[in-house]
């Protein structure tokens, strides 16, 4: 085969399920060798890679949210922090309803002391992918490559593919994607007169 065939895309509310393990590799690729089979959408995560619990070709936006309860009004100040960068091109932290702040680069913190209300509270984050895990290259021997070309999608390499041999096969049947979803979870810092403590719930 001398290149991919056209992909057909299934739109719809469901998710996908490798029927083999994934694996990491560099550049936050993560490997399956599949087959995969469509399941029901997932209502719930956990913090980590998306890609694992039933999202591998996603591209767009997925909500996820939480509920908080405050228990005292004395709270001075309240910093949101998130404990690594997300695997994310963007994403927007909500609470009860109003956007705090859209994170696209460090710092990633912010000071939500003006959205919190005493009693329940709900946080939303929205966390937004490129197209990179729904168009690929899939199939590319170097896993995930920072530079693509027509021929990434091809078993010949081309000029994105500097130091390999000519005539190298540069096609495998393993699926290349890359992480998507928060690495860990965020917390926030409370500052209440001398008392901080932090919470992950």
């Amino acid at each position: 085969m001398d290149t991919e065939l056209e992909s057909i895309y299934i739109v719809g509310s469901f998710g996908v399920e490798s029927q083999s393990p994934f694996t990491n590799g560099e550049r936050q690729a993560v490997y399956t060798d599949g087959p995969f089979v469509l399941t029901e959408m997932p209502n719930d995560v956990t913090t980590g890679d998306l890609v694992r619990q039933g999202f591998p070709f996603f591209a767009g936006t997925l909500r996820v949210q939480q509920l908080l309860y405050v228990e005292a009004n004395e709270i001075a100040e309240a910093k949101w922090h998130y404990a690594l960068p997300p695997d994310t091109i963007v994403n927007k932290l909500r609470i009860n309803g109003d956007e705090v702040r859209s994170f696209l680069w460090e710092p990633y913190e912010a000071d939500i002391s003006p959205w919190l209300r005493i009693g329940e509270n709900l946080i939303e984050i929205e966390l937004t992918n490129s197209c990179r895990n729904l168009l690929g290259p899939h199939h590319h021997i170097q896993g995930e490559i920072y530079k693509v070309g027509p021929s990434s999608f091809t078993d010949t390499p081309g000029w994105t593919d500097r130091g390999v041999e000519k005539g190298t096969p540069m096609y495998t049947n393993r699926y290349c994607f890359v992480q998507f979803g928060l690495q860990a979870s965020p917390y926030i810092r409370y500052t209440n007169k001398e008392v901080s403590y932090v919470s992950n719930d």
